[in-house]
Protein backbone atom coordinates (compact mmCIF):
# COMPACT_ATOMS: atom_id res chain seq x y z
CA UNK A 1 0.00 0.00 0.00
CA UNK A 2 3.00 2.19 1.03
CA UNK A 3 4.65 1.83 -2.67
CA UNK A 4 1.10 2.87 -4.38
CA UNK A 5 0.94 5.97 -2.27
CA UNK A 6 4.20 6.75 -3.37
CA UNK A 7 3.40 6.18 -6.70
CA UNK A 8 0.67 8.50 -6.71
CA UNK A 9 2.33 10.89 -5.02
CA UNK A 10 4.98 10.89 -7.71
CA UNK A 11 2.66 11.15 -10.28
CA UNK A 12 0.51 14.10 -8.84
CA UNK A 13 4.47 16.08 -8.46
CA UNK A 14 4.39 15.14 -12.65
CA UNK A 15 1.21 16.34 -13.19
CA UNK A 16 1.86 19.86 -11.48
CA UNK A 17 5.24 20.04 -12.79
CA UNK A 18 4.01 19.93 -16.33
CA UNK A 19 0.86 22.29 -15.44
CA UNK A 20 3.47 24.50 -14.41
CA UNK A 21 5.49 24.41 -17.22
CA UNK A 22 2.82 25.02 -19.70
CA UNK A 23 0.97 27.69 -17.46
CA UNK A 24 4.15 29.79 -18.09
CA UNK A 25 6.02 28.57 -21.43
CA UNK A 26 3.19 27.32 -22.86
CA UNK A 27 1.75 23.64 -24.03
CA UNK A 28 4.16 22.60 -26.87
CA UNK A 29 1.53 21.62 -29.04
CA UNK A 30 -0.48 25.22 -29.15
CA UNK A 31 0.93 26.88 -32.27
CA UNK A 32 4.03 28.45 -30.54
CA UNK A 33 2.60 30.69 -27.83
CA UNK A 34 5.57 31.06 -25.25
CA UNK A 35 3.44 32.35 -21.91
CA UNK A 36 -0.07 32.80 -20.68
CA UNK A 37 -1.30 36.14 -19.17
CA UNK A 38 -3.43 35.84 -15.87
CA UNK A 39 -7.11 35.32 -16.65
CA UNK A 40 -9.93 36.12 -14.34
CA UNK A 41 -13.41 34.76 -15.50
CA UNK A 42 -16.64 36.28 -13.44
CA UNK A 43 -19.94 35.72 -13.72
CA UNK A 44 -21.81 39.03 -14.23
CA UNK A 45 -25.26 40.82 -14.67
CA UNK A 46 -26.18 39.31 -17.94
CA UNK A 47 -23.12 37.04 -19.29
CA UNK A 48 -19.85 36.82 -18.40
CA UNK A 49 -16.48 39.07 -18.30
CA UNK A 50 -13.21 37.93 -18.80
CA UNK A 51 -9.86 39.69 -17.97
CA UNK A 52 -6.62 39.42 -19.53
CA UNK A 53 -3.94 40.82 -17.84
CA UNK A 54 -1.53 41.97 -20.39
CA UNK A 55 0.07 45.72 -20.53
CA UNK A 56 2.18 46.80 -23.19
CA UNK A 57 -0.23 46.60 -25.84
CA UNK A 58 -1.99 48.52 -28.50
CA UNK A 59 -4.80 47.71 -30.05
CA UNK A 60 -3.85 45.92 -32.80
CA UNK A 61 -1.36 43.44 -30.84
CA UNK A 62 -4.33 40.79 -29.79
CA UNK A 63 -7.10 39.09 -30.94
CA UNK A 64 -10.05 37.56 -28.86
CA UNK A 65 -12.00 34.53 -30.66
CA UNK A 66 -15.19 33.08 -29.52
CA UNK A 67 -16.14 29.25 -30.82
CA UNK A 68 -19.15 27.49 -28.89
CA UNK A 69 -18.23 27.80 -25.54
CA UNK A 70 -15.06 28.53 -25.86
CA UNK A 71 -13.15 31.98 -26.02
CA UNK A 72 -9.64 32.73 -26.84
CA UNK A 73 -7.38 35.51 -27.15
CA UNK A 74 -4.28 35.55 -28.11
CA UNK A 75 -1.41 37.71 -29.74
CA UNK A 76 1.86 39.35 -28.98
CA UNK A 77 3.78 41.53 -26.47
CA UNK A 78 7.00 42.97 -27.81
CA UNK A 79 9.72 43.92 -26.03
CA UNK A 80 10.34 47.52 -24.70
CA UNK A 81 13.38 48.42 -27.39
CA UNK A 82 14.02 51.59 -26.23
CA UNK A 83 17.79 50.32 -25.64
CA UNK A 84 19.27 46.96 -26.28
CA UNK A 85 20.07 45.24 -23.30
CA UNK A 86 23.71 44.38 -22.67
CA UNK A 87 23.62 41.86 -20.31
CA UNK A 88 20.11 40.51 -18.34
CA UNK A 89 20.30 40.78 -14.52
CA UNK A 90 16.45 40.43 -14.14
CA UNK A 91 13.81 39.30 -16.21
CA UNK A 92 10.00 38.80 -15.18
CA UNK A 93 8.20 40.53 -17.99
CA UNK A 94 7.12 38.34 -20.67
CA UNK A 95 7.14 39.17 -23.63
CA UNK A 96 6.34 37.34 -27.27
CA UNK A 97 3.31 35.38 -28.64
CA UNK A 98 0.57 34.78 -26.17
CA UNK A 99 -2.67 33.09 -25.89
CA UNK A 100 -4.54 31.87 -22.87
CA UNK A 101 -8.25 30.13 -23.56
CA UNK A 102 -11.06 30.20 -21.58
CA UNK A 103 -13.89 27.48 -20.99
CA UNK A 104 -17.57 29.31 -20.73
CA UNK A 105 -20.21 27.91 -18.30
CA UNK A 106 -22.41 28.25 -20.44
CA UNK A 107 -22.97 29.06 -24.18
CA UNK A 108 -22.95 32.93 -25.46
CA UNK A 109 -24.17 35.01 -28.39
CA UNK A 110 -20.45 35.93 -30.43
CA UNK A 111 -22.20 38.27 -32.21
CA UNK A 112 -22.84 40.67 -29.09
CA UNK A 113 -19.14 40.16 -27.60
CA UNK A 114 -17.89 43.30 -26.18
CA UNK A 115 -14.32 44.29 -26.14
CA UNK A 116 -12.39 46.75 -24.21
CA UNK A 117 -8.78 47.12 -23.41
CA UNK A 118 -7.89 49.79 -20.66
CA UNK A 119 -4.64 49.63 -18.37
CA UNK A 120 -3.16 47.10 -19.15
CA UNK A 121 -6.36 44.83 -19.15
CA UNK A 122 -8.45 43.14 -22.20
CA UNK A 123 -11.62 42.67 -20.83
CA UNK A 124 -14.39 40.59 -22.64
CA UNK A 125 -18.12 40.86 -21.85
CA UNK A 126 -19.88 37.81 -23.28
CA UNK A 127 -23.92 38.34 -23.05
CA UNK A 128 -26.13 35.03 -22.54
CA UNK A 129 -27.74 33.73 -25.10
CA UNK A 130 -31.15 33.82 -25.75
CA UNK A 131 -33.26 30.58 -25.07
CA UNK A 132 -34.29 29.03 -27.78
CA UNK A 133 -37.89 28.33 -28.35
CA UNK A 134 -39.22 25.09 -28.04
Amino acid sequence: MNEFVTRRRASDFATDRMRLWQRWFGDPLDGGYGWRPSTDLYEVDGGILIQVEVAGLGGEDFTVHCSGRRVSVFGERRGSGARKPLRCHLVEIASGRFRTDVELPWSVDPERVEIDYADGIVSVFLPRSAPSAG
